[in-house]
């Protein structure tokens, strides 16, 4: 694509050079080549402007993707040297996802980066991405919605790079029962994708079922990403509760009231109506212990706006307070809005945000990543308020 339009930049030089075609002023010179840029149309779609726009939304997106998408350097490297990558110019990088981010320069300088996409999105190894390589494809690629993450200044990091080093080193039982497979097979029909539309763009979130026709969310998955530090508010949103890789031959989808029956924006959660109810297992809310330090977490989710996917973590809690539960477990944007539970499948924290962050320790320095929920208690609380029953698993008064 950046090869032809480059040709056709400079025939277009050519025939504006030639006798009787318009000169730049009145000297006789040909036009300037950004003087013939702007007379061509547009080149839309990101993969295909140079330089690459980090500040924009869509290649952080693309990026998370290959990295989620092709998990080794080896898959990655295939993928370029499929889509004519330039012998000895693969970027290796001291990691999958600066590697994703220098492959993503180097792609788009050859001119090759939309290939790059296509034959990933036909890669059996994007499993649940592929359809979000697709979208990238199009004019105004689909984006997820980015989690909020609440820096806490005066943490002692120390104490989590110690937690990191217990999840990986602890001599423990990875055994889990049955009885929490078919709890987590028997819940995630209520969790459902959220595509969220603004005037423009198209977005994703995850949200859950707490009744037959009430979801609970983020409440920032109403806004959506509009440019550099610009979001547009949702005006229209469609719940897909059977995005999953084995869909039925009649997904359920419903559309939603994107006006708050309950919300807190602060606090980050919103309860928004279905258009109609759903035969589906609601989730229990709360639990009658709370979480707790070094509890097992299941977080059923849409990552990056994928195909619905569940990450089980042992040990995953390592912080409680009043508001917030911080916690090891893997997501990603899209996946704010998910039911965080616990080992009994009952919901402790709606999921926020993410957040990495580089941190010393004997073997060097590494990145731990941290996630936060916001406690469920709030949200429940306002529930009770407006007499809207729901399944709890909390000691009532």
């Amino acid at each position: 694509m950046t090869l032809f339009y480059l040709n056709s930049v400079r025939l277009r030089m050519k025939q504006l050079a030639s006798p009787g075609s318009r000169t730049n002023g009145n000297l006789g010179f040909p036009p300037t080549i950004d003087a013939v840029r702007e007379r061509l149309p547009p080149m839309t779609n990101f993969l295909d402007r140079l330089p690459v726009a980090w500040s924009t939304p869509e290649p952080p997106e693309l990026r998370d993707l290959l990295v989620v998408g092709f998990r080794r350097v080896e898959a990655l490297e295939s993928l370029a040297e499929e889509a004519g990558i330039v012998p000895g110019t693969f970027p290796f990088a001291y990691d999958v996802r600066s590697t994703c981010h220098k492959l993503i320069e180097t792609m788009a300088s050859q001119g090759k980066l939309r290939t790059l996409v296509e034959n990933a999105a036909q890669s059996p190894l994007a499993g649940a991405f592929k359809d979000r390589f697709r979208e990238m494809l199009g004019a105004e690629p689909a984006l997820t919605t980015v989690g909020a993450y609440i820096e806490e200044p005066h943490r002692d990091d120390s104490r989590l790079v110690a937690r990191n080093l217990e999840r990986l080193m602890e001599k423990r039982s990875r055994l889990m029962s049955v009885e929490l497979a078919r709890q987590i097979t028997g819940f995630a029909p209520a969790v459902a994708r959220l595509v969220l539309n603004s005037r423009d763009r198209r977005g994703y979130g995850t949200g859950f079922l707490i009744t037959a026709d009430l979801l609970l969310t983020s409440h920032h998955n109403l806004m959506l990403e509009a440019g550099t530090e610009q979001q547009a508010p949702v005006i229209t949103a469609v719940a897909e509760f059977d995005w999953d890789m084995s869909p039925p031959e009649k997904p359920l989808v419903r559309g939603v009231n994107i006006a708050p029956v309950a919300a807190d924006a602060a606090a980050d959660w919103a309860v928004l109506r279905l258009a109609s109810p759903v035969d589906r297992t609601p989730f229990t809310l709360g639990s009658r212990s709370g979480p707790c330090i070094d509890d097992l977490l299941v977080i059923i989710q849409h990552p990056l706006g994928a195909r619905k996917q569940f990450a089980l973590e042992p040990l995953a809690v390592w912080e409680v307070d009043e508001r917030y539960v911080r916690y090891l477990a893997d997501t990603l944007r899209g996946s704010s809005g998910s039911p965080v539970c616990n080992e009994r499948m009952e919901v402790v924290a709606i999921h926020k945000g993410e957040s990495g962050r580089v941190v010393p320790s004997a073997d060097g320095p590494q990145t731990i990543w941290r996630n936060m929920g916001v406690r469920i208690e709030a949200a429940a609380a306002a529930l009770d308020e407006l007499g809207i029953s729901y399944r709890s698993g909390m000691m009532t008064p």
